[in-house]
């Protein structure tokens, strides 16, 4: 499976790779999940993505309260054919939308959260 992942991410590195915007709540930097040494690789991804002009990586920090969009994972892809669809993961299952009320909302969403998260200078200084 490491080796599937690693070979996915290998579409960062292309020519034209697509564009990327990631809003991670403080929660899951803070967490120790694995070792400190873990912990360090993980973050020192994270710094490696921000230096990339296509990826933007925004964190939601604890001064900002709780919010209830960051409970589950949500991927919004604008796609030339299909427009916008979004992938909406819970622990038990996952759902594709691709009606426009939906992902609408979706993307109203991602943009507010977007708005009160920390810029990706600030982000930087917390790794």
């Amino acid at each position: 499976m490491m080796a599937q992942r690693l070979e996915q991410q290998q579409i960062l590195d292309q020519e034209h790779p697509p564009g990327l915007h990631f809003i991670i709540d403080e929660g899951a930097l803070r967490r120790m999940v694995g070792s400190p040494k873990v912990m360090v690789q993980q973050w020192e991804h994270l710094l490696e993505a921000t230096e990339r002009t296509h990826i933007t990586v925004q964190v939601m920090p604890f001064s900002e309260g709780a919010h209830a969009e960051l409970a589950d994972s949500s991927t919004l892809m604008e796609t030339e054919f299909h427009g916008t669809i979004q992938y909406l993961e819970t622990l038990a299952t996952g759902n594709i939308a691709t009606n426009l009320p939906a992902t609408a909302l979706a993307r109203a969403r991602f943009d507010s959260l977007a708005t009160n998260a920390l810029s990706e200078k600030t982000v930087r200084t917390l790794l």
